[in-house]
């Protein structure tokens, strides 16, 4: 069941980089560059995909946590994850925006190499694509997961989670500038990570009534910190989550949602600039922008597509055979040490 589940899970994850991509390629061209046709203002919500990407992240981060031993098997786990297909997509889109644009979108040499250590937004430098800032939220959470598994504190996690809330209503309603505490705790954006996490609890049966809680104040908060059609779409994640995990969406175990899900961490981080790049040339050479469009979205699957068969795939293997075989080997190690003495 765990593994029907978590194909659901991946169903969802590629039909929110589906919602994304038109977000970005209809509405958002049109807000930076225009298009020369009516875009319908709702498809603003696109953009709330990248939220059920952070509630899966909280679920699947605290699934990860559970099987490893030590927080450095954590750490391993996500940048053998993560890094691979970034490099990938940042070297495609750099080369891309640099040779065809869009202009504005095009970065330095430096800012390219810092951004491969994807801590660029920290250190002040432009992200090479624009949806690069996800992963500066990402990189917080994952700080803040490790920082509870070194400290002991994951044994705590629905109070911590209750009271990451309550910090967070505090902002939301007070008015006040919490300063570098708002962007260190995630504040607007810890209620998604939080229905994530408490998704999981319950899944796991590890937890029920305190992660139902979290649940309810998730939704309230999200009526409170967002614009009323923005949390209404998160209230249909939250729900629809919820029915995930009681295995009531079987029927979105089907190929062609699994293989979106699978390419969507690639089709996420590919699609952007180099998208505008085509539909921007299209428009100076009188193209129509469906073909354009039509274009982008080609390109960006199978690029997507063959940087997760090529690159993350078999670099997600190599790397984590690595690293088993090096902690095997220092468990023998410590085990004949243990003997000889």
């Amino acid at each position: 069941m765990a593994q029907e589940r978590l194909y659901q899970l991946d169903s969802l994850r590629g039909m929110a980089a589906l919602m994304v991509v038109v977000f970005h390629y209809f509405y958002h061209y049109n807000v930076k560059y225009g298009h020369s046709f009516a875009v319908p203002d709702w498809l603003h919500l696109g953009k709330s995909g990248v939220y059920l990407f952070f509630m899966i992240s909280g679920f699947v981060i605290f699934w990860t946590i559970s099987r490893a031993d030590k927080p450095m098997d954590f750490l391993f786990s996500r940048f053998s994850r993560l890094y691979p297909a970034f490099w990938a997509a940042l070297i495609v889109t750099f080369a891309f925006t640099s040779m065809v644009g869009p202009a504005d979108r095009a970065v330095s040499w430096a800012t390219f190499v810092v951004n491969i250590t994807m801590f660029h937004e920290f250190l002040g430098y432009r992200h090479v694509d624009g949806v690069y800032w996800t992963l500066s939220i990402e990189l917080t959470f994952y700080i803040l997961a490790f920082g509870a598994m070194v400290f002991g504190l994951l044994r705590f996690v629905d109070y911590i989670c209750l009271a990451w809330l309550a910090v967070s209503f505090g902002h939301a309603v007070s008015g006040v500038d919490f300063g570098i505490v708002k962007s260190a705790l995630l504040l607007k954006y810890n209620l998604l990570f939080v229905a994530g996490i408490s998704f999981y609890r319950i899944w796991s049966r590890q937890a029920v009534w305190l992660p139902m809680l979290c649940l309810v104040l998730v939704v309230t908060l999200a009526y409170i910190r967002f614009p009323l059609d923005v949390a209404a779409t998160i209230t249909v994640w939250v729900s629809l989550f919820g029915l995930v995990i009681s295995g009531r969406l079987t029927w979105l175990n089907q190929p062609i949602l699994i293989w979106l899900g699978s390419i969507s961490y690639s089709l996420y981080l590919i699609h952007q600039n180099i998208g505008y790049g085509i539909i921007e040339w299209s428009y100076s050479v009188g193209v129509s922008p469906v073909v354009s469009i039509g274009v982008s979205l080609v390109f960006s699957f199978c690029a997507a597509h063959v940087i997760t068969l090529r690159v993350e795939k078999p670099a997600l293997q190599a790397m984590r055979s690595w690293y088993s075989a090096r902690k095997a080997r220092a468990s023998a190690d410590a085990t004949a040490a243990v003997e000889y003495s």
